[in-house]
């Protein structure tokens, strides 16, 4: 398979780069591709669930292993 990385300093104040951003994740949900999830800032849980389809299975079995979320990232906390 191909990879593709952007590695890039982004804020609140980015607009313009944050637009982009979100455009190139609209692509990728669109097509059924897949994102690095601990280096994205902007799928939101639709996305997630859309690109990931066992996303759902995997937030039960953390759930029932996962009792006190030691496991926890913005991201989880983003899409959940």
């Amino acid at each position: 398979g191909i990879s593709i990385s952007i590695n890039t300093i982004c804020n609140n104040n980015d607009k313009d780069k944050i637009k982009k951003f979100k455009k190139i994740n609209n692509y990728i949900v669109k097509n059924k591709l897949k994102i690095y999830l601990s280096k994205d800032f902007f799928l939101n849980r639709s996305n997630v669930n859309q690109i990931y389809p066992n996303f759902k299975k995997f937030l039960k079995i953390k759930k029932k292993y996962d009792k006190f979320s030691i496991l926890y990232s913005d991201f989880l906390k983003r899409v959940v």
